[in-house]
């Protein structure tokens, strides 16, 4: 499972704030950020078409293509009196795990994880070391709509909260000597951080085997909606025609001894309506 990590696009994180999509970020290295396009810049027409009232979603399907493929859209910027038009060539755009990492007010860090790609244990790292540098007292992570990806990356990103030696993981199979074992093996990175992680019920695989580690060894709060329950290890049988059959061939368990399959992570704090609350799409 996971995302896709590379696609065309302007390299954009875009937001509906009252009721135009507003630039939030220009991804470094990407064409609006080359363009000259930045935070705050209100799209208000792509490929001559009125972007007023779109959502999110609606703007980043405009906005994504092949790569080398030009896309023209026009700009409102706070300050300036007339409209800005720009023609950005889309570029392949590699997807951070974390699209970027900010304090709060009274020096809550907040952190989103979209998904669990090769990087994400050392994106998250980095990101916790820059806010500690700026005053973190506590930080929230956010892992609403993140479907997981990388099982080795899910056991790194818990690995940085627990000390070492804690069980994160175990994978039980039918079969007898199918049971795996997934410890912490490096130095908690900031034991005295107070953290909370928010679920939503698009939260899947990796992220349930992190939020459900962190519960089970008191190291989280869990706040949110129950997670999507995707605790299951397939194997993929080649048969002779070519084609493959995917089996189950082991679960996921928590420290505690809960299945993940079909049951998910429940949150000790349950918040209904999170998904409303998404980060911003990058395109």
């Amino acid at each position: 499972s996971g995302a896709d990590a590379e696609y065309g696009g302007v390299g954009l994180e875009i937001l509906n704030r009252e009721g135009w999509v507003t630039v939030i970020t220009s991804l470094p290295g990407g064409p609006a950020l080359r363009a000259g396009i930045r935070a705050g810049d209100r799209i208000i027409e792509v490929e001559g078409v009125s972007a007023q009232s779109w959502e999110t979603d609606q703007a980043a399907d405009e906005l994504r293509g092949r790569p080398g493929t030009d896309v023209s859209i026009v700009i409102e910027r706070p300050g300036v009196d007339e409209p800005i038009p720009f023609t950005l060539t889309r570029a392949v755009i590699e997807l951070l795990s974390v699209p970027f990492a900010t304090m709060l007010d009274d020096g809550i860090g907040y952190i989103p994880l979209q998904v669990f790609s090769e990087t994400s244990g050392r994106e998250l790292r980095e990101s916790i070391e820059t806010l500690r540098g700026q005053g973190m007292g506590s930080l929230i992570l956010d892992l609403r709509n993140n479907p997981g990806g990388l099982l080795d990356e899910g056991i790194a990103v818990a690995d940085l909260f627990l000390s070492d030696g804690s069980l994160i993981l175990e994978t039980r199979g039918r079969a007898a000597g199918q049971t795996e074992h997934f410890q912490a093996r490096t130095r908690e990175l900031a034991p005295e951080l107070p953290l909370v992680i928010l679920l939503n019920e698009n939260s899947a695989s990796a992220s349930e085997i992190v939020a459900g580690a962190l519960q089970d060894h008191h190291r989280a709060i869990i706040m949110g909606t129950r997670s999507f329950g995707k605790g299951s290890v397939q194997t993929i049988l080649p048969l002779s025609d070519g084609s493959g059959l995917r089996l189950t061939t082991a679960k996921y368990f928590t420290p505690d001894d809960r299945s993940i399959h079909g049951i998910g992570i429940t949150p000790s704090i349950k918040v209904e309506g999170t998904s409303a609350l998404t980060h911003p799409a990058v395109e």
